[in-house]
């Protein structure tokens, strides 16, 4: 019934805040809540956010975005998110396996009724955006474990896994330790 919402964030110069909108068409957005920022940093920082009852707004999916707020009154906006609250009315799942994870990455889907796709592939990217690895993942089945082949060595830190299954995306944060 909660979304929670997890980003980080590699530097940060003169942040404010961060004002999290939600939209159920991807282009009118509504202001649900603000998280400080950390200011001046140059090393990673994690935030989280939990849009609570989300469900109860009866859509299949909802869009996301960030408007990062500078303290001069400048801001930028993050790139849009669809989360994807049902398929078919089945529940998809996807987990990463182990997560924390040192140099095998894997990640397990579950959901009845789910069809496999032949778009349907894994992304990991740095913190900041930055496409490292693709794998398409065609063939699948509910609970199976599928294993990231050939990922590149990875400095310890926080990634982004992107899991497209079925036209949907599922966004697992995994951090290399």
């Amino acid at each position: 019934k909660d979304i929670i919402l997890n980003w980080a964030t590699a530097t940060e110069l003169n942040a404010a805040r961060f004002v999290i909108q939600r939209s159920i068409d991807g282009r009118s957005f509504t202001d649900i809540g603000k998280v400080n920022a950390s200011g001046n940093s140059s090393i990673t920082h994690v935030y989280d956010f939990t849009d609570l009852n989300a469900a109860q707004l009866n859509q299949s999916r909802l869009y996301y975005r960030l408007r990062q707020e500078d303290k001069d009154g400048g801001y930028t906006y993050s790139l849009i998110v669809p989360i994807q609250i049902s398929l078919g009315g089945q529940q998809l799942l996807v987990r990463a396996v182990p997560n924390p994870f040192n140099n095998q990455l894997a990640f397990v889907i579950k959901g009845n009724g789910i069809n496999t796709s032949r778009t349907d592939k894994a992304e990991l990217y740095t913190a900041d955006g930055k496409l490292l690895y693709t794998q398409s993942i065609t063939g699948w089945t509910n609970n199976s474990r599928i294993q990231l082949r050939s990922i590149p060595r990875l400095a310890n830190g926080m990634y982004v896994l992107k899991v497209h299954v079925n036209n949907e995306v599922v966004n697992l944060k995994v951090v290399k330790q």
